[in-house]
């Protein structure tokens, strides 16, 4: 770990033996000596003289995180995957991952199990190595909008990472002392980001399987003493049904928020309850392809600027060009994958960003996210494509409230029934994302596409 670029695998290379650094469901806490122990017993079972590619399926466990940061440790390319998605084998036979890291009744066809000390997770290893060699920037590979079938893939060097991780922590201003609820999967670019900032600074993680709506999930919390709360904007709404004060963590001071835009009247709520735990507000806007933070609004210090998400991170700069966000920075992507094949590849980016993203930016270079030029929801931190819904279910599918809206003008209950199952059923999404409503009539424009401003009036 000495010379990886990585600063999550320096610090904990230098950190102080008995200073607590993981702990999960089960309450027991490793060290930072303890994870350094772990990682030296476990990167040997990665041999090999070439660079290869490990899928890491790893769950919000102590366990999890110690099998990712084995991996990085080892050399290898990590690709990050949910292993609830049904479309992981779809994935794998796509990139040939030369390892596969998983639950331990996980199986793929050409994969064979090798003992290793992590009883619960499986080691498969590839029974013939793909011959695609790996480009030798390449760190981590994220996927996006997997939901819907997609498998294309952010690819994402070390220098990515390591800009990204620096320029998160002095933005924050974290410290030892801060002890992170990692309750979002790793395989999410927020999640994982959180235990690259939290494992650098010398901090500390609590990661929890368990839900916010259950008692355990603010026990966890409690007892283990979090003091950062990191979220998207679900699960800020539902921190404020539960309430603040009534979830009972008095360390809760430092409250994250990035994964969409939230309502300006729940920030502003939310910063109200904050505000009377002396604690700090930071709106954060990013995507995967920027490793994944690109701005930071700092509410507690700008409460009036609510609305925006803040300037850029060290490093990066923002401009609006033709009413797009364009991201300039050491921590934007080398470009996208869709096969082994890709991996390969280069650099095709050049520090270069067109987000997609429509906005504004003040005088006091405040960046204002007002919404997507291409069709995309971004719902719980994931970035959906409405298109590939429409071509998968048959149907018109807008953002809203949240949600994803399934537009049909079918008048009969069981039809609506019908199309909220199907749509659930062939993208994966979850039905609790899905709300079917009708109209009379879809209207076009006078080109014949549909007018999807008017269709939102509608609904």
């Amino acid at each position: 770990m000495r010379n990886s670029p990585l600063p999550f695998l320096i610090a904990i290379d230098r950190a102080k033996n008995d200073a607590a650094a993981l702990c999960d469901d089960s309450g027991i806490w490793l060290t930072h000596g303890d994870v350094r122990a772990e990682i030296a017993r476990l990167t040997p079972h990665f041999t090999g003289e070439q660079r290869k590619l490990i899928f890491c399926c790893a769950p919000r466990s102590s366990e999890g995180a110690l099998a990712y940061l084995a991996v990085a440790a080892s050399g290898h390319a990590i690709a990050m995957a949910d292993p609830a998605t049904p479309h992981i084998d779809s994935l794998a036979a796509s990139y040939e991952p030369d390892w596969i890291i998983g639950a331990p009744d996980c199986d793929f066809e050409n994969y064979t199990a090798i003992e290793w000390p992590l009883s619960k997770l499986r080691l498969l290893k590839r029974e013939n190595s793909a011959a695609q060699q790996l480009h030798p920037d390449l760190y981590l590979l994220m996927f996006t909008s997997s939901s819907t079938g997609n498998s294309k893939g952010v690819r994402l060097s070390y220098a990515n990472i390591a800009s990204n991780t620096q320029a998160i922590i002095t933005s924050l201003g974290l410290s030892p002392d801060t002890r992170a609820l990692l309750h979002m999967p790793l395989f999410y670019s927020f999640g994982l980001s959180v235990l690259h900032i939290q494992l650098a600074v010398g901090g500390s993680c609590v990661l929890t399987e368990q839900g916010m709506m259950t008692r355990e999930f603010w026990k966890l919390a409690r007892e283990q003493k979090a003091n950062l709360f990191p979220g998207v904007p679900y699960h800020y709404e539902m921190l404020a049904k539960l309430g603040l004060d009534r979830v009972d963590v008095p360390d809760l001071k430092i409250f994250l928020q990035a994964g969409g835009k939230m309502r300006d009247d729940l920030t502003r709520d939310m910063w109200r309850d904050i505000e009377q735990r002396q604690g700090k507000l930071f709106v954060m806007y990013g995507q995967t392809e920027a490793a994944p933070r690109i701005s930071c609004l700092p509410v507690h210090e700008r409460p009036e600027k609510i609305g925006a998400c803040g300037k850029s991170l060290s490093g990066g700069e923002l401009v609006i060009e033709n009413g797009e966000v364009i991201y300039t920075g050491p921590n934007v992507m080398m470009g996208y994958a869709e096969s082994r094949t890709d991996l390969a590849r280069g650099n095709e980016m050049h520090g270069h960003l067109k987000t997609g993203d429509s906005g504004h930016i003040d005088e006091d270079s405040y960046l204002t996210v007002t919404g997507r030029l291409q069709r995309f929801a971004k719902l719980y931190g994931q970035r959906i494509s409405l298109d590939d819904i429409e071509k998968i279910a048959d149907t018109i599918a807008v953002e809203a409230e949240d949600k994803i809206i399934l537009v049909t003008t079918a008048q009969e209950e069981t039809e609506r029934q019908r199309l909220h199952a199907l749509t659930a059923t062939k993208t994966g999404l979850k039905p609790a994302w899905l709300e079917v409503r009708g109209v009379s009539a879809i209207p076009y424009n006078a080109n014949g596409k549909i007018d999807y401003p008017k269709l939102r009036k509608m609904l």
